[in-house]
């Protein structure tokens, strides 16, 4: 079981349990401003009466659009450190559909019509921003100059953008 509490909540304690229908049951001591600023619990539902868990969404792959083959490579591989998972075509000839990786985040890169529309803007949570800029920054791409910015929104993020004009932004949430 994974139980996700936002930053800024405030408790001086929090215990998980199992309730009678079902569902997990928060009980908090504190001030309550993880559970909407009371003092108490919250419940929890996990799925139908039988209390089994219900289905769950898994992950998302979203799909970029290009238009030349060199050069996503060139920008996806070389400067951004991703792996080839799988390509295809339905034919000698016909538009790629590449299919990369890293670090377990995958991305689907078509150039077949109707795919995609270029100008998609994707955010990427990572583990540590500043390396991974520091890491894009050493491999010296002149179309593409990262720099870490913090945000007022409570994150660090970097964005890049690909030669099709897809905007991808890497982040991660700044501890207090």
């Amino acid at each position: 079981m994974l139980i996700r509490i936002r930053r800024g909540a405030s408790f001086d304690s929090l215990e998980a349990q199992p309730g009678d229908g079902g569902e997990v049951v928060l009980e908090c001591a504190g001030d309550g401003h993880a559970l909407g600023g009371s003092r108490g619990s919250a419940r929890l539902g996990l799925g139908p009466q039988s209390g089994a868990p219900s289905m769950s969404l898994l992950r998302s792959t979203p799909i970029l659009r290009i238009f030349d083959e060199a050069l996503a490579r060139a920008f996806y591989l070389d400067f951004l450190g991703f792996g080839v998972d799988f390509e295809h075509r339905f034919e000698p000839g016909a538009p790629l559909y590449l299919a990369v990786s890293r670090d377990g985040l995958a991305l689907h890169l078509s150039a077949h019509y109707g795919d995609a529309s270029p100008g998609a803007s994707v955010r990427f949570e990572t583990s540590d921003v500043d390396a991974l800029c520091a890491e894009l920054q050493a491999r010296d791409n002149p179309h593409a100059r990262p720099l870490v910015e913090d945000t007022p929104w409570g994150t660090r993020d970097f964005t890049v953008w690909d030669p099709f004009g897809n905007r991808l932004t890497f982040s991660n949430v700044v501890d207090d």
